[in-house]
C-alpha cells in the first residue's frame, strides 16, 4: 500500500536541512510551524510552538465535549494546511501542538522526511489523513459515530485524488473488521476498527479544482 510505505529518512545534516526547508516553506503559506531560532552546521535551534495536543487527549479522554472539540480543531488545521496544496511529513497527532486556546490556534512539527520523495501530493494528504485517524481512534472507541461524522465533513471539498487514495487504502484494510473472536482481541484492535470503519462511505468530492 503506498500511502503506508516508509519515507526514507536520511539523517545527519540532510535531515535537518530538510526540516529548516520544510519550515520556511509552510510559514511562507502561512501555516503554524516553529520558528527558526539558529542554524550551524549539526544543529538546528527552533523556538517552542506550543502544548502537546496527545497529552491533552490523554488527560481529557473522560471529557467527551473537550475531546470533540479538540479533535475538530485539529482536523479544521489539516484541512487549511491542504487548502495550501501542503502537507505534513508524519501525520500523527503527536506531530500537532495547540498554540492558544481562544481563539484555538494549532501549529505542526517534525519535518525530517518528506513524503513528496516517494508519492505525489494527493497520496501525500490522503496519507495525512490515514495517519491522524491511526493516532486519535483510540479516544473514539466509544464515540465512533462522532468520528465517522467529522472525518466526513473534514473530506467534503477535497481533490477526487485525495479521496480515492484514502478510500483505495482502506478497502484494502477492511479484512481486519471481520476477523473471527473481535472481542477477545482488546483494546488495541477496537481503536483500529473504528479508524477503518470511519472511512467507509466517503462522500463525493467538491469545490476544489484539479488546476
Amino acid at each position: 500500500m503506498p500511502l503506508l510505505k516508509a519515507v526514507p529518512q536520511k539523517g545527519g545534516q540532510v535531515a535537518l536541512d530538510l526540516e529548516v526547508a520544510r519550515i520556511k516553506q509552510l510559514h511562507s503559506y502561512g501555516i503554524l510551524v516553529p520558528e527558526l531560532i539558529a542554524q550551524q552546521p549539526g544543529w538546528i535551534l527552533l523556538k517552542n510552538l506550543g502544548e502537546s495536543i496527545i497529552d491533552d487527549f490523554k488527560q481529557n479522554a473522560q471529557d467527551i465535549p473537550r475531546i470533540r472539540k479538540l479533535f475538530g480543531n485539529c482536523l479544521d488545521a489539516i484541512k487549511q494546511l491542504h487548502q495550501q496544496d501542503q502537507y505534513m511529513s508524519q501525520g500523527f497527532v503527536r506531530n500537532m501542538l495547540k498554540i492558544s486556546d481562544n481563539p484555538v490556534q494549532i501549529g505542526f512539527i517534525d519535518f525530517e522526511d518528506d513524503p513528496l520523495t516517494v508519492m505525489n501530493l494527493p497520496q501525500a494528504q490522503a496519507r495525512d489523513l490515514i495517519l491522524f485517524i491511526n493516532s486519535t481512534a483510540r479516544f473514539f472507541v466509544g464515540d465512533s459515530e462522532f468520528f465517522q461524522q467529522q472525518i466526513h465533513k473534514f473530506l467534503e471539498g477535497h481533490k477526487p485524488a485525495v479521496i480515492d487514495n484514502v478510500q483505495k487504502t482502506n478497502d484494502k484494510l477492511l479484512w481486519v473488521t471481520k476477523v473471527p473472536f473481535q472481542k477477545t482481541l482488546g483494546h488495541d484492535y477496537q481503536k483500529l476498527k473504528v479508524g477503518i470503519l470511519s472511512l467507509q462511505n466517503l462522500p463525493p468530492s467538491s469545490h476544489w479544482s484539479e488546476d
